[in-house]
């Protein structure tokens, strides 16, 4: 089966508050939400002047990267993914940098037809 994409999304909150991002409501595939097998891909940034800790915090998700960029304009970016299983999740938190003056903007794409066994291939 070819990899195909079933939807995505994004959500996003202010005064560093967690970020909660629908998976029931995805949008420009071939679905509306996960099924068992699909892979959830999450990218969370804050908006902040400090280094903070972007991620997930729904249980089962790899955090592939977490990165920090420290310039006039910081940027804070963590990406983490998740194989769904049978009862796939409906919803995905994303941490909020505890911070009131930060935000947080969420990014969820779901892909179906992935090798679940080695989902993130790389050399």
């Amino acid at each position: 089966m070819a990899i195909q994409y079933v939807g995505g999304g994004t959500a996003y909150g202010n005064n560093g508050i967690n970020v909660t991002a629908s998976l029931t409501a995805l949008i420009g595939g071939i679905g509306t939400a996960p099924q068992a097998g699909d892979i959830v891909v999450v990218a969370v940034a804050h908006s902040a002047n400090v280094n903070t800790n972007p991620g997930v915090s729904t249980a089962g998700y790899v955090e592939l990267t977490d990165l920090y960029y420290s310039a006039t304009y910081h940027s804070n970016l963590s990406v983490n993914y998740k194989v769904m299983g049978a009862t796939p999740d409906t919803t995905v938190v994303a941490l909020g940098s505890g911070n009131t003056a930060h935000s947080t903007t969420v990014a969820v794409m779901v892909f179906r037809g992935v090798n679940t066994t080695n989902p993130i291939d790389t050399p």
